[in-house]
């Protein structure tokens, strides 16, 4: 009872010094309505439950798969669908508490490379049809999203003030979310050049359409990784020039970014003049994403 006591007046302390603190100064103090939404965005984690429905759906496709049963297709995407507005929700309550554009950190730009994996394999399952592809880009939403969500101590989901230099929402947008979406292509890539290569394993002969179709889903993802690179860079240029005075300077990030368009580009060229064939492709999509991760880190 003495406890309780103790906790309803120290609550009721606290409710008198808040309203005391936004009489005082109310443009300094929190948004109470803001409080709310980050304690329910604490309580609720819309991006874990999102990643468990990723891998519901994948472990469905899987099933899908093997037994080939497509009608149950409808099932995948639907769950695969509800995972998606869930990732939604997390992105819209993180940029209303953040009022910026949700990849300011590494742990968000991993959770926004989960949110264009799944979109970029959608896309192309759509068209192509393959399974494999959509397989792949749940696969990458999972563990990606997983990693984010077990690793506080290496990627902080608090959600902190930038640098005075760094505060522009316009720049954030166009330039840091357009590089970061072009990691989710080329980890698409790097799952599905995997897909290809256990194809390889299993034999090439028997699976020769197979692996033909995983090279196409490597090629287009590789495609649609350069696109959002390349502008990505030269937007980075023109912000650094608008930060620091210069477009251009050397440093590992831009160095490395630079690496990543070049080495895909590469991959590229090799394959539309016929140098890279169809396992090339696959060592070329697993090895190349490391150049990804060192651009990325």
């Amino acid at each position: 009872d003495d406890r309780k006591a103790a906790l309803k007046s120290l609550d009721a302390s606290i409710a008198t010094f808040t309203e005391k603190a936004r009489a005082e100064n109310p443009a300094a103090y929190a948004n109470p309505t803001k409080i709310d939404a980050e304690v329910f965005y604490n309580s609720f984690h819309p991006f874990r439950w999102a990643y468990v429905l990723y891998m519901l759906s994948a472990v469905l496709l899987l099933f899908v798969w093997i037994t080939n049963k497509p009608k149950l297709m409808s099932v995948v995407w639907s769950v695969a669908g509800l995972a998606f507005l869930l990732h939604i929700f997390g992105f819209a309550i993180r940029v209303y508490l953040s009022e910026r554009p949700p990849v300011s950190n590494m742990y968000e730009t991993v959770v926004w490379v989960a949110f264009g994996a799944i979109i970029f394999a959608a896309i192309l399952e759509v068209i192509y049809k393959f399974k494999f592809i959509l397989l792949a880009g749940l696969l990458v939403s999972t563990f990606s999203m997983v990693i984010a969500d077990v690793a506080p101590a290496i990627l902080d989901p608090t959600i902190q003030p930038l640098e005075p230099v760094l505060r522009s929402n316009y720049w954030l947008l166009v330039h840091v979310m357009t590089i970061t979406i072009s990691y989710a292509a080329f980890f698409l890539a790097f799952v599905l050049s995997d897909v290809s290569l256990i194809y390889f394993l299993r034999g090439e002969e028997k699976n020769r359409e197979k692996i033909k179709a995983v090279s196409l889903a490597i090629n287009r993802s590789i495609q649609i990784g350069v696109v959002f690179l390349a502008p990505g860079i030269i937007l980075g240029g023109i912000w650094a020039d608008y930060s620091w005075g210069r477009f251009w300077g050397w440093d590992p990030k831009e160095t490395w970014a630079l690496i990543v368009l070049l080495g895909y580009i590469a991959v590229l060229h090799g394959r539309l003049v016929g140098w890279i064939k169809d396992f090339g492709m696959a060592a070329t999509g697993v090895g190349a994403f490391a150049l990804v991760i060192m651009a990325w880190y």
